[in-house]
C-alpha cells in the first residue's frame, strides 16, 4: 500500500519532468550547435536523458527555485530580485548557481540589460508560473474548506481601483454570494503582477494601458476614466466659474512622475498654453497622498474623475472648471493568459463587467459630459478663450 501511495505522490511532477524534458531537447537535437560556457555543458543530441532531467526536477527543484526562476524572470536585477524575495543578493547568485549546476544548464545570462534567461531558462520559467499559479489556488481552496467558506478570490488593485472601482462590486458580489470571501491587496502594478505570475492572487484590477500590458496577461477594459484638475476645498480658486490656464503657472502643482502615462499630454499641454512646467511641484502616483496634499495645501492637481467627483461630494476638494481633452485612464481587469480562473474569480469579473461595461459607463460619460458642457458654456458666454 506505501509503495502505491509514494508512486502516485509523484505522477504529476513525472508529467511535469516530461514536459519540461521535451520543451528543453526540441532546442538540442537535429545538430543544433550548442558550445560549453563557463563551468556548464549545454547538451547535444542524447547526452540529456529523460531519467536524468527527471532526477533534477523531481529531487533538486524546489518552490523556493520556481519563485526566484519567475522573480528574476520579472525584475532582471539580482538587487531587485533580493529585495523583493527578502534574501541577499549572494542567496540570489548562491541558489541560481546550484539549480544550474544541478541541471547541468545555463538558465540566465547576465548581460548589459541585466538577467537574461536562456532557451532553458525561458521553457523552465513558463511552467514555473503555472505551478505557482496552481499552488496559489490549492492554498486558497485549503484554507477556504477549513474555514467554511464556498470559495475565495484574491484581488490585486491598484490605489485609484480599491477606492473608485472595487467597493461598489464587493458590495453587490457579496449581496448576491454572502459565502464568496474576497480579499484585496493593494500596491502598484511592480508590486503586483510578481504576485499575480506566482499565484498568490488571481486578477489585478487597475490601469491597463499598453505601456503596462505584458505578454502573458490578458486585459478585460471596464471604462475609461477622464482626468480632471482638482483644488482643496477651501483654495481661492475653488469657487471660480472659470480660470484661465496662465493663472496656474505659479501655484504649486502635484504631477504625476516622468513614467506615468498621464504625464506627456499633461505636458504637451503646457506646451499647447505656451507656458512652462512649472518650478514648484512634487511628483506622486499615490491618490490618498494627493488627496491629503490638496486638502491642506495649496496645490492643484489632475485626478482621476471617479476620485474626485467622490472626495468632491464630501467638501474635501473642488474641481476646477480646466479640462484636457481626452486625457483618459484605461482602467480595466487583468490575468494571467490561459489561466484557468476559480468560479469566485469569475463571478468578481461578471459582476464588474455588468457595472461598468453594461451600466456606470453611461453614466461616468454622463456626468463628465456635464462638467465640460458647463466650462464651454461659461467660455463661450464671457468670450474668453480656453488657456
Amino acid at each position: 500500500m506505501s509503495n502505491q501511495i509514494q508512486q502516485n505522490s509523484y505522477i504529476a511532477p513525472i508529467k511535469s519532468a516530461q514536459n519540461i524534458y521535451t520543451e528543453i531537447k526540441r532546442f538540442t537535437k537535429d545538430g543544433y550547435s550548442l558550445m560549453p560556457e563557463g563551468n556548464f555543458w549545454l547538451p547535444l543530441g542524447n547526452d540529456m536523458t529523460t531519467s536524468s532531467l527527471d532526477w533534477s526536477i523531481r529531487f533538486h527543484l524546489k518552490l523556493r527555485h520556481l519563485q526566484l526562476l519567475v522573480a528574476l524572470d520579472d525584475f532582471r536585477n539580482v538587487g531587485k530580485v533580493a529585495t523583493y524575495l527578502h534574501v541577499s543578493q549572494p542567496a540570489i547568485s548562491k541558489s541560481l548557481s546550484e539549480l544550474e549546476k544541478n541541471m547541468g544548464l545555463k538558465l540566465f545570462q547576465r548581460t548589459a540589460h541585466g538577467m537574461t534567461p536562456t532557451i532553458y531558462g525561458t521553457s523552465l520559467v513558463n511552467y514555473a508560473k503555472k505551478v505557482l499559479t496552481e499552488l496559489g489556488k490549492v492554498r486558497d481552496e485549503i484554507h477556504s474548506l477549513s474555514s467554511g467558506v464556498r470559495g475565495k478570490v484574491t484581488v490585486g488593485a491598484l490605489p485609484a481601483a480599491a477606492l473608485a472601482t472595487l467597493p461598489q462590486c464587493i458590495a453587490r458580489l457579496k449581496d448576491n454570494s454572502p459565502e464568496i470571501a474576497i480579499e484585496i491587496i493593494e500596491g502598484t502594478m511592480d508590486h503586483l503582477k510578481p504576485r499575480l505570475r506566482e499565484g498568490e492572487i488571481e486578477i489585478i484590477i487597475g490601469l491597463i494601458s499598453s505601456q503596462l500590458k505584458a505578454n502573458d496577461m490578458e486585459t478585460i477594459l471596464l471604462y475609461e476614466d477622464p482626468m480632471v484638475l482638482a483644488t482643496g476645498s477651501h483654495h481661492p480658486l475653488a469657487e471660480r466659474k472659470r480660470i484661465k490656464w496662465h493663472e496656474l503657472q505659479d501655484i504649486p502643482w502635484i504631477l504625476p512622475p516622468h513614467s506615468s502615462i498621464v504625464r506627456e499630454p499633461i505636458e504637451q499641454e503646457f506646451r499647447r498654453q505656451n507656458m512652462t512646467l512649472p518650478i514648484d511641484y512634487i511628483e506622486s502616483i499615490s491618490t490618498m497622498t494627493n488627496i491629503g496634499i490638496l486638502q491642506h495645501g495649496n496645490s492643484v492637481a489632475f485626478l482621476p474623475f471617479e476620485v474626485a467627483g467622490y472626495y468632491a461630494s464630501l467638501g474635501i476638494i473642488s474641481i476646477l472648471p480646466l479640462t484636457i481633452p481626452n486625457l483618459l485612464r484605461p482602467i480595466g481587469i487583468m490575468h494571467l493568459k490561459g489561466q484557468s480562473l476559480s468560479t469566485s474569480a469569475l463571478m468578481l469579473i461578471n459582476t464588474l463587467k455588468t457595472i461598468y461595461i453594461e451600466e456606470k459607463n453611461a453614466a461616468l460619460t454622463h456626468q463628465y459630459q456635464g462638467i465640460t458642457s458647463g466650462i464651454n458654456q461659461t467660455l463661450a458666454r464671457d468670450n474668453i478663450p480656453d488657456y
